[in-house]
């Protein structure tokens, strides 16, 4: 059995011939490389030395970095806008998001120790900055870039499968992006009505971006976040399985005997 063959039969419940196993290698194989990845920009283009080296260990390759297979679109009122700049020598990116209740932004800035975008500003402080993210989370719209999809699928053959990232949760931009494990508890003690309000109003809107776009074979992937140090089962509760249970509905309806709807969750849940 290919690489492939044994992922794909292990999501159809079979048994493969050894037990297979797949890496997200990107992060490593920029730094050993010294190669640049800029986190405002998407990869169109399949990387090709990339899936090479995972084909060179044996893992199987399953994630691009920042793959290019969603166009997101904004509605005529909001105005968005990516800033590059530097302080104190270092290379650092603004996203600025402009919507009629406000401007809310957040910054990154690259961390030569770590070879990473480190996070030097949160962007949303307030329970009037998390509506304006909400007012703008909640008008966008998806179109789908199957020609960028299925020009990786080719490059990575038999090497792995290739999972398609439609949106992001709600919470999982709130944790990662815009406020952080501890702005997130905040709001769930100072304001929890905004951020369920919020939350429930992002995740209606990401789950416009379907897969069922598409007829032909692929792995659907929905990304969550589950932080461990605040993912307990309340938390879950509140902020987590709005997003992930008609998606895991979803994932026990069988499509096709190629097509996969899968949750990718990051990080440890306890309790």
């Amino acid at each position: 059995m290919t690489l492939r063959e044994r992922i794909l039969s292990v999501y159809r419940g079979e048994t493969p011939d050894v037990v297979p196993y797949m890496l997200d290698l990107s992060h490593w194989f920029y730094h050993k490389h010294r190669l640049p990845w800029d986190l405002s920009q998407s990869y169109d283009k399949p990387e090709s030395d990339l899936i090479a080296y995972h084909r060179q260990v044996g893992a199987g390759f399953y994630l691009p970095n920042l793959g290019g297979f969603w166009k997101t679109s904004f509605s005529p009122d909001v105005t968005v806008e990516t800033i590059k700049h530097e302080v104190a020598g270092a290379p650092e990116i603004v996203w600025r998001i402009h919507t009629p209740l406000g401007v809310i932004e957040r910054h990154r800035r690259w961390e030569e120790q770590t070879y990473a975008w480190g996070i030097s500003r949160w962007g949303i402080q307030t329970a009037d900055d998390l509506r304006v993210f909400g007012y703008a989370m909640s008008r966008r719209t998806f179109t789908p870039r199957w020609e960028n999809y299925w020009a990786w699928m080719r490059e990575i053959g038999d090497g792995g499968v290739l999972y398609l990232i439609p949106a992001y949760s709600a919470m999982g931009h709130l944790l990662n992006y815009w406020m952080g494990v501890e702005g997130v508890a905040y709001a769930l003690a100072d304001y929890p009505d905004v951020l369920h309000e919020v939350v429930d109003a992002v995740t209606t809107n990401s789950s416009s971006s379907t897969c069922s776009r598409n007829r032909r074979p692929m792995l659907c992937a929905w990304a969550t976040i589950f932080p461990v140090t605040s993912s307990r089962p309340r938390f879950f509760r509140n902020g987590h399985s709005r997003f992930t249970r008609p998606r895991s509905s979803a994932s026990m309806r069988p499509v096709n005997s190629w097509r996969s709807i899968l949750m990718a969750g990051c990080g440890v849940r306890s309790g």
